[in-house]
């Protein structure tokens, strides 16, 4: 994850008097909404502060991050000390990695075509990054469009590295920083 999330973006959010809510979208093999889950114990949030939903299509994919076990080359990024912190390694072979409890607890899933369900409001920040590479312009305007309907003022999209928004104050949004996108 960005340090600008880290260090910038989420305890921006974390001033308002109210849970944040955050949406993974969509959330493949839970990595991405399971690293925020654990960025958010790290920096000390309490689990009623805030509200973790993770989304994809893929029934299997998603049955797979509920159960949040990894191989070696999933976890090969994560720093020693978090990946002895909150993981479990299965002495089998092949060796895998399971996240705790503690963390798996803090997400919930769910099943969503993104394209054509609709979308609940109220979020806060949400990631849908390397979703936007695989989608025509068209497809692109149109869930731009949803995400920025489905934030709060303020709130913010994440997207990928290679991804951006053409001309983001047609949506409603302002560039903050690579990749960062805020609700005006």
């Amino acid at each position: 994850m960005p340090k600008n999330l880290k260090n910038n973006v989420l305890p921006g959010l974390f001033t308002q008097d109210r849970p944040i809510k955050i949406w993974s979208a969509p959330c493949s093999n839970g990595s991405e909404p399971y690293t925020l889950a654990i960025i958010l114990k790290e920096l000390k949030y309490d689990e009623q502060q805030y509200e973790i939903l993770a989304s994809d299509l893929d029934f299997n994919i998603l049955e797979d991050a509920k159960n949040a076990v990894y191989n070696p080359d999933s976890v090969h990024n994560v720093p020693p000390k978090i990946l002895k912190q909150y993981f479990n390694r299965f002495k089998e072979t092949p060796i895998k990695y399971k996240l705790n409890e503690e963390i798996i607890k803090k997400v919930t899933f769910e099943q969503k075509n993104l394209i054509n369900d609709s979308y609940t409001k109220g979020w806060d920040l949400i990631l849908s990054r390397n979703l936007f590479i695989y989608l025509s312009s068209n497809i692109k305007e149109m869930l731009t469009l949803k995400f920025t309907e489905a934030l709060n003022p303020g709130g913010y999209l994440f997207l990928g590295n290679t991804e951006f928004i053409f001309n983001p104050k047609n949506f409603g949004l302002e560039k903050i920083n690579s990749s960062f996108y805020r609700k005006l």
